[in-house]
């Protein structure tokens, strides 16, 4: 699907995208503060255009009938209608450090009550609950550092039923070290061990490791992606320009590129 032509502005980014129970795609559009509706026939339009989203980044829907945006830039998360009427709520954040510092994955957990969200130069993973339905406020319930082990974390995949988030890893953008991804378990609470450990080879749906890192090619710097328990392992954009492209990373850390550079996709 194309979006050249429905948005005003010359050059788009689309970042992250997200799917409602109805086949309908959200999408940001990081640098023009605006977010995008893909209809389940693939008609696009802008769902909503605002200033207050500075760097619209991270997207999560709820079955409520609203979306969870973040603002990288601007240390923020937005509540967003479906619909794209109404208005759009900041949240006010409570607890832990008060804010959330360039956010920018955003999963609900599946039943709606928490939002996992990663901070990119925070290196920090946040855990948030709502005292009012995610309406206008938020509380940050734990928030875990993920140095050493996984610097500049980026994107995040919630895992299945379970209270894991894995996040992706993207070492200060050096591609000389191997990408690696990050699973951290909040049930087991706090700051765990996380600079040593290798994540088992099997995936925290089946068991939840406290945190552990699954090491990877070097040469990538990943950014969106998902996991497929079908496939055992993670699809993965890779937006590094000399190995750009799509692929797929297993649990244990093998690499299998998909799509390269020479298929015409510069970045992903």
């Amino acid at each position: 699907v194309s979006l050249a032509g429905v948005s005003s502005y010359a050059k788009i980014l689309p970042n992250d995208v997200v799917e409602d129970a109805s086949g309908n795609l959200y999408v940001t559009d990081l640098p023009n503060s605006q977010v995008y509706k893909i209809d389940a026939s693939g008609t696009a339009s802008v769902l909503v255009h605002s200033s207050l989203i500075e760097g619209t980044d991270g997207i999560s829907w709820h079955a409520n009938g609203f979306l969870i945006v973040s603002a990288f830039g601007g240390n923020k998360l937005f509540r967003v209608a479906t619909s794209g009427a109404g208005p759009i709520n900041e949240l006010s954040i409570s607890g832990g450090s008060g804010y959330v510092q360039t956010p920018d994955g955003v999963h609900f957990t599946p039943d709606g009550t928490a939002l996992l969200v990663t901070s990119t130069f925070g290196n920090l993973v946040y855990k948030l609950t709502s005292p009012d339905g995610w309406s206008s406020n938020a509380t940050i319930v734990q928030e875990v550092s993920t140095t050493p082990a996984c610097p500049t974390p980026s994107a995040g995949v919630q895992m299945g039923s379970s209270d894991t988030m894995v996040v992706n890893c993207l070492h200060g953008f050096n591609t000389a070290v191997p990408l690696s991804f990050l699973a951290i378990d909040f049930s087991k609470g706090g700051d765990f061990g996380l600079a040593s450990s290798t994540c088992p080879a099997v995936p925290p749906a089946s068991q939840s490791p406290a945190g552990c890192v699954i090491p990877s090619a070097a040469g990538w710097v990943p950014e969106g992606f998902t996991y497929v328990p079908q496939l055992g392992g993670f699809v993965i954009g890779n937006m590094y320009d000399a190995t750009a492209g799509l692929g797929f990373v297993g649990w244990d850390g093998s690499v299998t590129q998909w799509v390269a550079p020479s298929d015409g996709l510069a970045t992903t």
